[in-house]
């Protein structure tokens, strides 16, 4: 699922006609892809020239994040840090939060080896009453953010030191590119609801992407099953009984469903069960063939138990990837569609 949250680098301070404006952050829990779109202006460039303090989305591929405002955990003991089995980031073996909330600290990386060269990002404060550039919103930082995940790349979108105005305009121009539409004051939300939605569409296909392949390439090997139980029927010359020949047809039926449910990207996890209960009444109707027959064409069946497995397990983490886009693919509001990536729900940690 897709959480965001925002922090306050004027650490309240924020006054009329300051330029600290609030970051966003966006985090993929699923694919660990991460964006954060830094607003502040006036930022000193890095001692070390990597960062020479613009504005921008900035992203990466693969990131580690955890949620913290405990005074013992600190970004500067890097080999006290580690990422467990769960992905969660810790810190000296426990794990962070992994759901923002106001007043929590951000720490990410992208590191999972840690030693004293190892770099752990370290946010501002999470604040619940961003300052953002005249005429932003949220749902225009969630495009913005939608479309740098996709992409796949970061993107600047001004240098440090120009007005927020000059901001302001950068980023209700690319509102507009990735609108596809000229005049900012024109956009609807209902403009913003859909293309929020499709782009969320598209990055939950490119989550599920891995269990579509695994799922492919274990009807595949259905199919040669298939084959080669016809191939050795004729080469052996086995009579098929009524009811091998119904079971059979069932099979192939079930295949075809299979693979149009992976296609359409529904009722997978189904057509999968309903696949293996025909492929067991399948196993079971060698019973009703000759004995002198029934060892060999019972082996083939049992051959494909490891694909079956596999596509079993890979239609359940399907349904599940795509449950936790649900929310936010079907909203019908812009308020709906925040709420599905906010964490309003979540309270901060007293400690």
């Amino acid at each position: 699922m897709i959480i965001t949250w925002f922090t306050d680098p004027s650490k309240g301070s924020f006054t009329e006609g300051s330029t600290k404006f609030s970051s966003y952050y966006q985090f993929d829990t699923e694919t660990k892809k991460f964006t954060r779109i830094r607003l502040e202006l006036g930022r000193k460039a890095s001692s070390s020239g990597g960062d020479d303090g613009r504005t921008g989305a900035f992203f990466k591929e693969e990131r580690y994040v955890g949620f913290s405002n405990d005074p013992k955990v600190r970004s500067s003991q890097p080999t006290k840090w580690s990422v467990n089995d769960k992905g969660e980031l810790c810190f000296d073996g426990d794990p962070l939060q992994t759901k923002p909330a106001k007043d929590l600290r951000t720490y990410d990386t992208s590191s999972t080896v840690f030693n004293e060269d190892t770099f752990i990002h370290k946010g501002n404060a999470i604040t619940d009453s961003p300052n953002l550039p005249e005429g932003i919103e949220t749902k225009h930082l969630s495009l913005i953010a939608n479309d740098t995940t996709l992409e796949g790349e970061s993107i600047k979108l001004t240098s440090r030191d120009v007005s927020s105005t000059d901001l302001s305009d950068a980023l209700k121009n690319k509102v507009c590119e990735i609108l596809d539409v000229d005049d900012f004051d024109s956009i609807t939300d209902d403009d913003i609801l859909e293309k929020l939605k499709s782009q969320i569409k598209e990055i939950k296909e490119k989550s599920i992407e891995p269990s579509k392949e695994s799922i492919d390439s274990s009807l595949e090997d259905i199919d040669k099953l298939m084959s080669d139980i016809k191939e050795k029927i004729e080469t052996d010359g086995i009579a098929p009984t009524e009811d091998f020949e119904k079971a059979y047809a069932d099979l192939q039926e079930k295949v075809k469903a299979a693979k149009t449910a992976t296609e359409s990207g529904k009722g997978v996890k189904d057509a999968i069960k309903e696949l293996e209960t025909s492929r067991a009444s399948l196993k079971e109707s060698v019973s009703t063939l000759s004995a002198d027959h029934q060892a060999g064409i019972d082996s083939l069946i049992t051959d494909s138990n490891a694909a079956v497995e596999t596509a079993q397990s890979a239609s359940e983490e399907w349904e599940r990837i795509a449950s936790e886009y649900q929310s936010a693919e079907e909203a019908t509001s812009i308020e709906k569609y925040e709420e599905s990536i906010g964490n309003e729900e979540v309270e901060p940690v007293e400690l």
